[in-house]
Order: structure tokens, then C-alpha cells, then sequence
């Protein structure tokens, strides 16, 4: 992943933009309202997350996707949030055991995922 699309997921992330589109603000005036942002910056940020595939653009209508349902929204246990909020966190092996005991499944799912890809690439 590159840096400038591990950058918009995190800003995806942290701006909860999954879960306002799954809450009905569902174009990019209504997302850009509810957040305080510019709606033409929204608008080039929706169709990043479009070209990535985490989104779905029809008619200035904003839908989240499977694939953005999958990893962004914070109801999936494959949700990538804690990951892409901290990503240097999941490298700390001192406290890989902990989080194992103490953190939701979703993040040690996806800790589990990042590892095996990471394997599979090495």
C-alpha cells in the first residue's frame, strides 16, 4: 500500500467517514457539513476513497462498499481502525501478549492478516 492510500485510509479512519455514510449523510455536501470541512476538499477525498474501492459514488450519492464495510466500518470484526490509527503499535512484540488478552478481535483479526501478508511478501 502506498503512502499517500495508507494516509487516506487513515484519514478515512479517523473522520469515520464509513459510518457517517451508514448514519445517511450520503454526499459529499452532507458529509462535508456534518464534519466542517470544504465540500470541494470532501468531494476529491470521496473519490480517492472511490478509486481505492472503499466507497461507491453513483449520481453525487455517496455507498459504502463490501470491501469498505469489511475493514472500515467499526461494526466489522475485520475493522483495520486501531491499526491504521496506530500502525507502529502492531511491530511492539513486548506487547503483542497483552493485546492478545485485552483488545477486541477485530484488531488482533487484522494484526493476524498484516502478519500472514507480511510473510507472504518476504
Amino acid at each position: 500500500m502506498g503512502n499517500y492510500n495508507f494516509a487516506c485510509l487513515m484519514v478515512s479512519v479517523h473522520l469515520d467517514i464509513t459510518g457517517h455514510i451508514e448514519r445517511g449523510y450520503d454526499s459529499s455536501a452532507a458529509l462535508s457539513k456534518e464534519l466542517q470541512l470544504s465540500n470541494k476538499g470532501m468531494g476529491f477525498f470521496l473519490l480517492v476513497l472511490s478509486h481505492l474501492g472503499y466507497i461507491y459514488l453513483d449520481n453525487q450519492q455517496v455507498k459504502n462498499t463490501e470491501f469498505g464495510k469489511t475493514y472500515l466500518s467499526k461494526d466489522s470484526p475485520y475493522y483495520w481502525g486501531e491499526v491504521l490509527l496506530d500502525p507502529f503499535h502492531i511491530y511492539d512484540i513486548n506487547h503483542l501478549e497483552k493485546m492478545a488478552r485485552t483488545v477486541r478481535t477485530s484488531l488482533i483479526n487484522t494484526v493476524l492478516i498484516l502478519f500472514t501478508a507480511q510473510s507472504r511478501i518476504c
